[in-house]
């Protein structure tokens, strides 16, 4: 018997506010139904696949629309459910199959925004398989592997030559050309030591994994500790780099000890690179000449696009003197829940680096304290940008914390919207002459530039502060006490009293406060909702 049952969630309600139009029309960038790229994703993505009695998880990545979203998932399995992080309000579909015969499933998500725009509805199939031949995932287990396996499971693995884990990283990178997932199964740390690199001995020596057919999956198995070691400190000189030329895919892993990156991931025809809840720690420093040292690198190609990439609940910690993130060339992009600490990022890019050539791309519900900017990039034609519920915070009190536009950059950018935002530090607008509009909305805003012409607004070659504009924010100087340590709102400004005449600013959301938040402080919502007197 077919079981057809739904599951509705609503997501982050508030009361009704007075709709507005969204800034970009609201869009599911992933899932996407399989079919022919951008709209669509080849039946090689991870997503269209699941293994038997092991856990199947993928994230849903929204933007545009009117924040906050209702997310309804209708499915025709029961092992397969709609689940919200508590923490980052981001969502994924979830669940664990049993039987390759009876579990395959086409499921239904359907996203909703709060100003009524059109749901958007995606359906996709997922294909469920037992670690047959005509299984795409290959297993790499550094406990049970042996050097002579096949990357196939067993539950009793022994000497067998055939139908073992690998045991190491150069036996998966060696793999038959067809499409593979590789999936790390035990606690442990794996490195790509013997692999072959292009550049060896070199700052930019790289393991190229794979060719431009081949997607890149990599998961770690969840309840377990995989740590992928690139070596940098061995010697001082013997690191390497991933190097990616096709859709890459990574799921709760945690790299460490690079320099120049941890991934380079090049333009794939308009598939989308996913990283989820990944941890990079200790990187750098880089070289002086390493211009475009990062950790997470998106290569960029002029006037093309990756289109639906997504970064979501990655953290970085213990940096030296390097961005955590650089991107080129992404177009329906989405940063969220990305948690920087312990580190210092160098020159003026910053730990979140908007380089050129963007369009339609949101960062939303990141945090950080940084002695450089947390968000920064020349944003050489980056287009349609919304930055919304970030906690962004700088060690100095003269440091900027957000620099949009670098000086002199050639090529315009344009519509920037800035909103429920808590910024410790200077906020640099750069070459607004006729590049904008560069709108602050609900944001907390604290620094020393009060007296500026835009007040609490630091900016460089602009000729028309009216290409900036500022609405109803909350802004102070250091001993205002308005913020404490962690970005977060002090009485009077944030009281269980709840003054009526208060209304939502800063990144604070239930449950965020050091008492029961007023009524009208309780949920996040769109900058332009706040707007019409939410």
């Amino acid at each position: 018997m077919t079981r057809v049952w739904a599951l509705v969630v609503l997501v982050l309600c508030v009361a009704a506010p007075a709709w507005a139009q969204p800034f970009y029309p609201l869009e599911v960038t992933y899932p996407k139904a399989q079919g022919t790229p951008p709209t669509g994703l080849t039946s090689n993505n991870r997503l269209f696949w699941a293994a038997t009695s092991f856990l199947y998880r993928v994230p849903v990545a929204v933007i545009g629309g009117c924040f906050p979203y209702t997310v309804t998932f209708v499915g025709d399995a029961e092992w397969a459910t709609l689940v919200q992080d508590e923490d980052t309000t981001e969502w994924s579909v979830e669940g664990t199959p049993t039987n390759a015969t009876t579990d395959d499933v086409t499921v239904t998500i359907q996203v909703a925004d709060s100003c009524g725009s059109t749901p958007q509805t995606v359906t996709w199939a997922i294909n469920v398989v037992d670690d047959g031949t005509a299984s795409p995932f290959r297993w790499i287990d550094g406990t049970n592997g042996l050097p002579t396996c096949n990357g196939r499971f067993r539950t009793s693995q022994g000497g067998s030559t055939t139908d073992c884990p690998y045991q190491i990283m150069e036996q998966a990178r060696s793999m038959a050309t067809a499409d593979k997932f590789l999936v790390f199964y035990t606690t442990g740390t794996y490195t790509c030591a013997t692999c072959p690199r292009s550049g060896s001995g070199t700052i930019n020596a790289n393991v190229q994994w794979n060719d431009v057919s081949n997607p890149t999956v990599w998961i770690c198995r969840a309840g377990q500790t995989i740590t992928i070691d690139q070596e940098y400190m061995q010697d001082g000189v013997n690191t390497y780099f991933f190097q990616f030329n096709s859709p890459v895919w990574i799921d709760h892993c945690n790299f460490t000890r690079g320099r120049l990156h941890a991934l380079r991931m090049a333009v794939t025809a308009n598939e989308p690179h996913i990283l989820w809840n990944n941890t990079f720690s200790t990187y750098g420093p880089p070289d002086a000449a390493e211009s475009n040292a990062s950790v997470i690198f998106f290569q960029g190609v002029d006037n093309t696009f990756r289109v639906g990439s997504a970064v979501i609940g990655v953290t970085l910690n213990d940096f030296d003197g390097m961005p955590g993130v650089k991107s080129y060339s992404n177009a329906d992009f989405l940063i969220a829940a990305l948690s920087y600490s312990g580190g210092v990022t160098g020159g003026i890019d910053g730990v979140i680096a908007i380089k050129g050539d963007h369009e339609r791309f949101t960062i939303r519900g990141s945090s950080g304290t940084n002695s450089g900017p947390l968000l920064g990039g020349d944003w050489n034609a980056a287009n349609d940008a919304e930055v919304v519920f970030n906690n962004f915070a700088n060690a100095s009190d003269s440091g900027n914390t957000v620099r949009y536009n670098h000086a002199g950059a050639s090529i315009s950018t344009s519509n920037v919207y800035t909103a429920r935002n808590t910024i410790r530090g200077r906020v640099l607008v750069a070459a607004c002459s006729d590049d904008g509009p560069f709108v602050f909305e609900q944001n907390v805003i604290i620094n020393d530039a009060g007296g500026n012409e835009v007040p609490y607004i630091t900016y460089i070659d602009c000729t028309d502060e009216t290409r900036i504009t500022m609405t109803n924010n909350l802004t102070g100087d250091f001993g205002d006490d308005i913020i404490d340590a962690e970005g977060l709102l002090v009485e009077p400004f944030f009281t269980s009293d709840g003054p009526d005449s208060m209304t939502p600013k800063g990144h604070m959301r239930m449950g965020d406060g050091p008492g029961p938040p007023p009524v009208d402080n309780a949920d996040p919502v769109n900058f332009r909702q706040l707007l019409r007197g939410l």
